[in-house]
């Protein structure tokens, strides 16, 4: 988190928003270099509230949320080029009428109901509905790109997690309270906030067990996309600690990718055999209780946070309510880095110095030959082993 400002940008609750989101100034490439693809878009403006329940409540049984929003009543989508793309939640959709338009008032009520649900004190529905007009959303980009159409990306994802919550990762780190951290920060002037926070970073030594987690996916939306790779460890905060516990799970996609290219391959190398016969993640509901437990036994890191963050709030079953009530925490390495590390400040921002790749190479976790896996296990523990060589470089760790 770069300043207190974005926290008035609509992300201050974990809420995805592409609005202003070009204002959190330079930054890595979000996971990998393929991902920035979807940093094009063009903006829109959000759907009232009043409209998106309308939406929830036609599309997704907005009345109805202790049911399960499955796949029955899709029999009448006859068209064959459309089966293999999947109907799982798209028993209200014609395929015929279904354009890009649709798919963007589908997207912004979305948006909407998320931004609502995180504010309000007591959520006037349950996020479960907004978890299905996601798997609804998904359902209907699929039915798109099997017809051969190429939607326009839209810049979804924030630059940085909440800037409470990044607060909260640094009094968890730290053993802290976090009226004690934020006793520190929030004083005038404002202009010093980014000096203060940097300066709370370095306060006091590291302590605990957080688990370190990666996705690889297929592109840097989550209502479009798939999370095809989860991998993660743990490891204690200590001098000469070594991550352990690790964990690799890969998830389906609908068939249609059989016979066409998983996006980005070139950069994770994840194929179709990988994939093959497997649930997708959404529908792996044994993955997501391991998943759901390692978030919420500790903090978790990942490198540029938000990422992960927001792909679980629209994926995973519970990480909305954990996050929301406090139970799960996530803390972004990227800004570790930026804060702990001095070479950041001398080095071009062209160069991506806080890229998990450069960063581990100048704490020497990484070798100059060799490059960064792009799978989630491997990349949980090099970041991890980076971190804990970062702190230590610091003198932060007992």
């Amino acid at each position: 988190m770069e300043g207190k400002d974005l926290d008035n940008q609509g992300m201050n609750d974990g809420v995805t928003n592409n609005r202003g989101a070009n204002n959190g100034g330079a930054s890595d490439a979000p996971k990998n270099e393929a991902h920035t693809a979807s940093r094009k878009a063009h903006e829109r403006p959000l759907m009232p509230y009043e409209q998106a329940w309308e939406y929830a409540t036609a599309h997704a049984g907005a009345p109805r949320a202790d049911q399960a929003y499955g796949s029955e009543g899709v029999t009448h989508i006859d068209d064959e080029e459309l089966v293999d793309a999947g109907t799982q939640g798209v028993a209200d959709i014609d395929p015929e009428a279904l354009d890009e338009a649709a798919v963007l008032e589908s997207e912004s009520a979305i948006e909407s109901l998320t931004a609502v649900w995180m504010r309000a004190n007591e959520p006037p529905f349950d996020f479960s509905i907004v978890r299905r007009l996601a798997d609804r959303n998904r359902a209907m980009v699929r039915l798109l790109e099997a017809r051969g159409v190429t939607l326009e990306p839209v810049d979804r994802l924030p630059r940085h997690l909440p800037y409470r919550t990044v607060l909260r990762g640094i009094a968890a780190l730290q053993g802290r309270d976090l009226e004690d951290v934020e006793r520190h920060v929030n004083r005038k002037p404002q202009s010093e906030y980014r000096t203060r926070v940097k300066a709370e970073y370095r306060r006091a030594p590291y302590r605990g067990t957080v688990t370190g987690i990666d996705l690889e996916t297929t592109g840097g939306d989550p209502l479009r996309g798939y999370i095809i790779n989860t991998g993660w460890l743990n490891v204690e905060l200590r001098k000469g600690a070594v991550p352990t516990d690790g964990a690799s799970y890969y998830s389906g996609l609908p068939d249609w990718y059989e016979s066409h290219p998983i996006p980005f391959a070139d950069v994770h190398h994840i194929t179709w055999d990988d994939v093959r016969a497997r649930p997708e993640f959404r529908e792996d509901a044994d993955l997501q209780a391991l998943v759901l437990d390692q978030l919420n036994a500790g903090p978790y890191m990942a490198h540029n946070a938000a990422f992960e963050h927001t792909w679980f709030l629209y994926f995973l079953d519970g990480y909305a309510e954990g996050f929301k009530n406090g139970t799960i925490l996530p803390i972004d390495t990227r800004e570790i880095c930026r804060k702990l590390d001095r070479d950041i400040d001398s080095l071009p921002l062209d160069s991506r110095p806080a890229s998990l790749e450069n960063w581990a190479r100048r704490r020497g976790t990484l070798d100059d030959g060799s490059k960064e896996k792009h799978l989630g296990l491997a990349d949980s523990d090099l970041m991890l082993r980076t971190v804990l060589a970062e702190l230590e470089t610091n003198h932060l760790l007992l």
